[in-house]
């Protein structure tokens, strides 16, 4: 099989502070450099080069080459319109045709029931997180989103059955989530994932899934498809919700938002 320097780095950089680092060298499209990454991780460049060693490749020099052949062109220009095309309206249409209407009743259904709300994401995606919970709370849904990982896991141990844990993770393999949807579970939450259609552990343990566009590319080092994927997924909700009972909604929109 032949060797991917992206594909090792993209599925791993929350699982190491070294690759976290390379990522974030990549994104600010700053040089990859052993001495710089061997100050900054407070690692030897001797540790730097058995790490990769250990994980396939013949050390960080192959490792750097084979990166930085695969992500030329990562910021590369397209012609006007193109971008717009691939990266804003096919996510939307793929996303769009992923999911059902009877998903998103799924969801909303659950929300009924639920006495807490918690939302688990880590990194890039806390954004996303964010505005689902403003979107929830709006809908007059109060809503917990702590992006700090022990203390997500003290709210999701403090759960009963019937509430609810919103889990994102595009590859579905994010250990943090992952441990905090499995902790979710023993407690008799139902776990709503935003996740690619792809079997992973998230999938399995996933009582919803809203599926992601599963298109990204080398650009999955900045996330642009996943989370234009994930931002459309939390609208779409938003006005399900809305549309199920505009009267109702309309009401509790206008008194969370104008103060009185």
């Amino acid at each position: 099989m032949k060797k991917s320097a992206y594909s090792f780095l993209t599925n791993n950089r929350g699982k190491s502070d070294l690759l976290e680092y390379i990522c974030k060298k990549l994104e600010a499209k700053q040089d990859l450099e052993i001495n710089d990454i061997s100050k900054n991780c407070y690692m030897s460049k001797a540790s730097i080069t058995r790490y990769f060693q250990e994980h396939g490749f013949e050390g960080f020099r192959e490792f750097r080459v084979l990166l930085q052949n695969e992500s030329k062109a990562l910021f590369e220009q397209k012609p006007d319109g193109d971008f717009e095309t691939e990266f804003v309206f096919d996510v939307v249409r793929q996303t769009f045709n992923l999911n059902s209407s009877e998903e998103f009743e799924k969801v909303y259904s659950l929300l009924q029931k639920a006495n807490r709300i918690i939302i688990s994401s880590v990194g890039g995606n806390n954004s996303v997180a964010m505005e689902l919970k403003t979107r929830l709370e709006r809908l007059g849904f109060a809503s917990e989103f702590n992006p700090d990982y022990h203390g997500a896991f003290i709210s999701i141990n403090n759960t009963q059955p019937g509430d609810i844990l919103f889990a994102f993770s595009y590859s579905g393999i994010t250990d943090e989530v992952i441990k905090h949807a499995k902790a979710a579970k023993l407690h008799g939450c139902q776990v709503i994932a935003f996740t690619r259609d792809e079997k992973s552990a998230l999938f399995d343990l996933a009582d919803v899934i809203l599926k992601l566009d599963d298109s990204e590319n080398t650009l999955r080092l900045v996330g642009l498809k996943s989370k234009v994927s994930m931002f459309y997924l939390v609208i779409k909700l938003f006005t399900f919700i809305y549309n199920s009972d505009p009267e109702k909604f309309s009401k509790i929109l206008f008194n969370n938002i104008y103060a009185k």
